[in-house]
C-alpha cells in the first residue's frame, strides 16, 4: 500500500489496532512532538508497544513516515482535558472523539521536554507536509493546532516554530487575511467564500484550486 503523501514512506500500523475506520472530518491538523523518540523507527516501536498512533512522523533527518491512512482516524487526539482550547467545542459536539476529524503529525525530538529545535531538514519536511494537507483538505491556518490545545498540561509540541510556519503557509495558500481578497470575499464556512458584491459563492474544489494556485492577480477572483 502506498503512502497518501508522495514525500512519505509507508509504514502502516495494523489497521485493526491503530486506526479508526473513518476520518470524515479533516477539519484540523494537530502538531505533536515525540518527547524522547529520536527517529521514525523508535516512534513506530513506541506505537507498537503502547498502542498509540498518528498519521505521520517527521524525523530529524527530514524523513516522513506514514503510519495511518488519512482516510482513517489515528489515535493521537482522543480526549480534551480541562483548559482545552474552546476552538474544539464545535467538533467535540459533532464528532465526540477528535480522532474522527483531525490529522496528526509527530516530530521526532530526543528530549523529554520537547525542547530540541527542529533541524533544517525536519522543518522543511514538516512545512511541506502541513502545506500539502492544508491544500488537500482546505484547512485554514487557524485550524492548525498544537496537541497542547487539546491537552494543556502536555509539553507537546514544545518549541515548534509556529511563526515560521505561518510565514511559509502564507506563501503557499491564500486566505482572507490577504487584504486584497478580503475586500471582495467573506468566508461563509471553512470551504466557501462569498463575493460581497455579487453574492456568488466559490466553494469546495474550485476554492481550493484558487487558494492554492491563484497567485497572479488571484486568478481573476478580484
Amino acid at each position: 500500500m502506498q503512502a497518501d503523501y508522495a514525500g512519505a514512506e509507508a509504514h502502516f500500523l495494523p489497521a485493526d489496532r491503530f486506526g479508526y475506520p473513518n476520518n470524515n472530518g479533516h477539519v484540523a491538523i494537530v502538531i505533536h512532538k515525540t518527547g524522547g523518540d529520536p527517529t521514525p523507527e523508535s516512534v513506530e516501536q513506541t506505537f507498537l508497544v503502547k498502542g498509540r498512533s498518528v498519521h505521520y512522523a517527521v524525523g530529524q533527518d527530514g524523513r516522513v513516515w506514514q503510519f495511518v491512512l488519512e482516510s482513517s482516524g489515528a489515535g493521537g487526539n482522543c480526549c480534551a482535558e480541562p483548559g482545552y482550547d474552546p476552538f474544539w467545542d464545535q467538533y467535540l459536539h459533532e464528532f465526540r472523539d477528535l480522532n474522527f476529524c483531525t490529522i496528526s503529525i509527530e516530530h521526532c525530538d530526543p528530549t523529554r521536554d520537547n525542547s530540541t529545535p527542529l533541524t533544517p531538514a525536519q522543518k522543511d519536511a514538516s512545512f511541506k507536509l502541513v502545506a500539502y494537507l492544508a491544500k488537500k483538505y482546505t484547512i485554514a491556518p487557524d485550524h492548525i493546532k498544537g496537541h497542547n490545545s487539546i491537552d494543556p498540561p502536555t509539553l507537546c509540541p514544545g518549541n515548534y516554530p509556529w511563526d515560521d510556519l505561518w510565514v511559509y503557509l502564507k506563501g503557499s495558500i491564500m486566505d482572507l487575511t490577504n487584504p486584497t481578497l478580503a475586500q471582495y470575499f467573506t468566508a461563509t464556512s471553512n470551504d466557501k467564500w462569498k463575493c460581497k458584491s455579487t453574492g456568488n459563492v466559490v466553494q469546495y474544489a474550485m476554492l481550493q484550486f484558487y487558494r492554492s494556485y491563484g497567485k497572479d492577480a488571484y486568478c481573476g477572483l478580484t
